[in-house]
């Protein structure tokens, strides 16, 4: 079993809406080599945490409050070359031992200073099932600045990204 840290940030005043993030090992990130190439390759048993890091260039950060948070999983074929007796089979909805392909953190504030915030629910998945699937992750942020004038009013943004992962067993 490994601990499975995903890393998001975002800074407040950022004009896309992409999430930085990274999923890591001991600081090692999982990227997978060979056939997984590309891919996020998890292990089975992997336990996985989220921090979510809210950050601010200009210091403006008077709250940020992630309203929802959510991981979606979407289920791609099993292929020949990867499993044959299960080739043009789906695997199970999402990687995590759910029966649903949304999985919600729920929702918190990030704690911190007007530079940097940080939240981190309290939820660990664990990568129970094998297969590979398209992954979503996916926030809502209602966001307050300060400025020379005093807070603004609230700004709600939404912050994502979508790379593609699989589990395996584990042996190479």
């Amino acid at each position: 079993m490994r601990e499975v840290v995903l890393t998001t940030t975002f800074d407040i005043d950022q004009d896309s809406q992409l999430l930085q993030w990274s999923f890591t090992v001991d600081g090692e990130p999982i990227t997978g080599t060979g056939i997984e190439t590309g891919l996020l390759a998890f292990k089975r048993e992997d336990k996985v945490n989220v921090v979510m890091i809210a950050t601010s260039k200009k210091a403006h950060i008077a709250q940020v409050t992630i309203d929802d948070c959510n991981m979606i999983t979407t289920p791609r074929a099993f292929t020949a070359r990867e499993n044959p007796e299960l080739a043009g089979q789906f695997p199970e909805p999402s990687p995590f031992g759910s029966n649903s392909a949304v999985i919600s953190y729920g929702k918190g504030v990030c704690q911190g200073s007007s530079e940097v915030a940080v939240w981190q629910p309290t939820l660990t998945l664990e990568c129970t099932n094998l297969g590979r699937w398209d992954l979503s992750f996916i926030i809502t942020a209602s966001i307050r600045r300060t400025t020379s004038a005093g807070v603004e009013g609230i700004e709600r943004r939404v912050f994502g990204f979508d790379p593609e992962c699989e589990v395996g067993s584990g042996s190479d």
